[in-house]
């Protein structure tokens, strides 16, 4: 039972990153590139770890969670700095 349920998680998490993927090619603005990417893979990435730990000890578990709060508390910070960054370089100079 564990195994279809982390197979349940890869596979949604393995959805989401194409969806990502998909709208990182298919939209056209560079805002929007960065958003499609800034809200389908933090989603996409704990899926993916979910499924990764349940079918690990706790201890490896532990770990993946881990990683996975880590990424899910750095990355929104990376996603507005690139926003900011494109953002000035996209419009003129307020001097």
């Amino acid at each position: 039972m564990i195994e279809l349920i982390s197979d349940i998680a890869f596979v949604i998490g393995g959805v989401l990153a194409v969806f990502s993927g998909v709208g990182l090619l298919r939209l056209k603005s560079t805002l929007a590139r960065f958003h499609a990417a800034g809200k389908a893979s933090p989603v996409a990435l704990v899926f993916i770890c979910f499924g990764a730990a349940l079918r690990m000890d706790a201890l490896q578990g532990g770990l993946i969670a881990v990683i996975a709060v880590s990424l899910l508390l750095t990355f929104p910070v990376a996603v507005h700095l690139l926003f900011r960054s494109v953002g000035r370089l996209e419009s003129p100079s307020k001097q």
